[in-house]
């Protein structure tokens, strides 16, 4: 919020000079945050006194990107948005706002990567913006065209869209090598031989199975005490023959449960081991 509140200063002491609605750039720097960057144009208002509204995109050198408009109503009431629409007849757009301390400017938020590199995809190749400010107290609309704003847009966002592609990059670097750990561990769990794990903490409820003879094709349900058998959270067992055939596997030995038929053979279902704890049993 601090650097918000700069940015507005910075603002302030900037005569700015346009004649219809061109855009201006600027860079600088405070002694508090460093260089900064602005792009921005005034748009047109339709209530005095918000009749030259300021449409601006700016960054610290070492912040966040902010998209925002000010000299116009203040902020001072709840459930903030900017609904936008580019050129004429294009669908609208709606964003969640922010505001800072002083209530006097409206920051445009965004979700994900892809709405802020959309939006400002917009800023630069449409030919007008018109931005309705709303809130509980009601709506205010304001214009601001669009021509000459690619260049100087540019010079703000690229090295920011830059370092969030290498984030996003790297986000999904990890996400697949995750996945691909994921599979290896599946892979060990359906390969063949004995292995102790733990049981998952999804559920603590969880079924077992038995056949009376290893002709019985299909496990059939078991019950003791007319209740299905559980096992603690990230309690031990024992386990094998788990195949990509089937969805359960030989339940050897459970750390709270002693297994005293051995004409029976007890089933778990592979989802109920963790795959992070399997050992293999030399």
């Amino acid at each position: 919020m601090k650097t918000k509140c700069m940015f507005i200063a910075i603002l302030s002491a900037i005569e700015i000079n346009i004649h219809c609605q061109t855009w201006k750039y600027d860079s600088g720097e405070t002694a508090v945050n460093g260089k900064y960057y602005m792009a921005s144009v005034l748009g047109t208002g339709y209530e005095y006194p918000y009749t030259k509204p300021l449409f601006g995109i700016s960054r610290f050198e070492k912040g966040e990107l902010n998209i925002f408009v000010t000299k116009v109503e203040c902020a001072c009431c709840d459930n903030l948005y900017a609904i936008i629409e580019f050129d004429k007849n294009s669908k609208p757009y709606l964003y969640k706002v922010k505001t800072n301390n002083n209530k006097d400017t409206w920051y445009i938020g965004w979700v994900e990567f892809a709405d802020l590199k959309e939006l400002l995809n917009n800023i630069k190749s449409r030919t007008t913006m018109h931005v309705g400010l709303k809130s509980d107290c009601g709506q205010n609309d304001f214009d601001f065209l669009l021509s000459g704003s690619s260049v100087l847009v540019n010079d703000v966002t690229t090295d920011y869209l830059n370092h969030l592609e290498e984030l996003e990059q790297e986000k999904a670097r990890l996400a697949k090598q995750a996945e691909e750990e994921k599979q290896k561990k599946e892979q060990l769990l359906l390969s063949e031989g004995i292995k102790i794990a733990c049981i998952t903490g999804d559920t603590l409820n969880y079924v077992f199975y038995r056949q009376k003879s290893p002709i019985d094709s299909v496990p059939k349900y078991y019950e003791r005490n007319g209740d299905s058998l559980q096992l603690r959270e990230n309690e031990k067992i024992l386990f094998s023959n788990c195949t990509d055939t089937t969805d359960y596997c030989i339940l050897h030995k459970a750390s709270s449960f002693e297994f005293n038929d051995s004409d029976t053979i007890f089933y778990i279902y592979k989802k109920c081991i963790n795959l992070n704890t399997i050992v293999e049993i030399e």
